[in-house]
């Protein structure tokens, strides 16, 4: 592509006058805004996973589920050597959504407090408050009592900057799950757009 946009023949040397990885810049940030066919690529991955995730009850979710990771998660299975090329490729995804991803707590229950991206208002979504040597508690589910959050739990276990946002985190009144949501997008919603910018913020770093 690149050789194509500075008119290179096959047997001729030309020069770029500016890299391949900058045209693929989005033009709000200084490129020319060509797509990287390769980050369009995982981008389209990301949804196929996204789907998984979000979708479970779906044909293809059963069957990606039954034949390759079960009751394992998904973030921490490694592919096998006989596993397909099509598993493969969806596995590659996984780090895009994993930088995309928050929880939202609903019960806590399958949220990991010093793992998990639950917190809202941070970039990263993780706590920041050192974890206690003494500390015990494991679940964001330990941090709610009578369906409001236990103050005096989160005084002793987190920084204020923590605490605070925590306590703007909602909790329903009835039994709700968990669930995950996309963080680059007003709806939650993952798509191939707000992936594809995402792959190439990453990139950037």
């Amino acid at each position: 592509m690149a050789k194509f946009w500075w008119g290179q023949r096959e047997d001729e040397k030309k020069i770029h006058w500016i890299k391949w990885c900058r045209m693929t810049d989005i033009k709000a940030e200084g490129g020319l805004g060509f797509r990287d066919l390769q980050d369009f690529n995982l981008a389209l991955l990301g949804k196929q996973l996204w789907r998984i995730l979000m979708q479970p009850n779906l044909l293809m979710s059963r069957v990606m589920k039954a034949r390759y990771f079960g009751r394992k998660s998904i973030w921490n299975i490694q592919p096998k050597g006989s596993d397909s090329w099509c598993w493969k490729s969806l596995l590659s995804a996984r780090e895009v959504l994993e930088e995309g991803l928050r929880r939202r707590v609903g019960d806590g229950e399958s949220i990991k407090i010093w793992e998990d991206r639950w917190l809202p208002g941070i970039e990263d979504g993780k706590i920041r408050s050192q974890r206690k040597d003494d500390s015990k508690i494991q679940r964001v589910s330990e941090l709610i009592r009578d369906g409001k959050w236990d103050r005096e739990l989160l005084r002793q276990e987190f920084e204020e900057k923590d605490r605070l946002q925590i306590l703007k985190i909602p909790l329903s009144l009835g039994k709700v799950m968990d669930r995950f949501y996309w963080a680059r997008s007003s709806s939650g919603v993952y798509s191939v757009k707000t992936g594809y910018q995402l792959i190439k913020e990453m990139k950037r770093r």
